[in-house]
């Protein structure tokens, strides 16, 4: 991180108890995985507002929507990956615009009675 001046502006500090209650303190939120299932982290992400990047893997695209609820690149792409964190950097509008559309989709989407409702009907369906 020293080379490419990020000290400073960069954490990275591994596994941390509680990690949901530094979310707000964060500008944007990168999920780089090559394999996922439903990443609850970007649920977590999208309730404190947050804009994501993220790798198309997995349950991703299911909350991600490219460029409407965060920015989505292609596993093993460092350039796109890097490209959506310039992006990002560089507006302040779109780190908002993003974070807020998230915001909304999660709290609907996602919500406890949402998903108890999706279940149920899921099972109605196969029975």
């Amino acid at each position: 991180m020293r080379a490419r001046g990020l000290q400073g502006r960069v954490l990275l500090p591994g596994f941390v108890n509680d990690a949901s209650r530094y979310l707000k303190a964060l500008d944007c939120f990168l999920l780089p995985s090559i394999k996922e299932g439903l990443p609850y982290v970007i649920l977590e992400a999208g309730l404190a507002a947050l804009p994501v990047i993220a790798t198309t893997v997995g349950g991703v695209p299911e909350i991600i929507e490219d460029q409407r609820t965060g920015i989505l690149a292609s596993p093993h792409n460092t350039t796109a990956l890097a490209g959506a964190l310039d992006q990002l950097i560089a507006s302040p509008t779109l780190r908002t615009s993003l974070g807020t559309s998230l915001h909304k989709k999660v709290t609907y989407d996602f919500s406890l009675d949402q998903m108890i409702a999706s279940t149920s009907a899921l099972y109605k369906k196969t029975a």
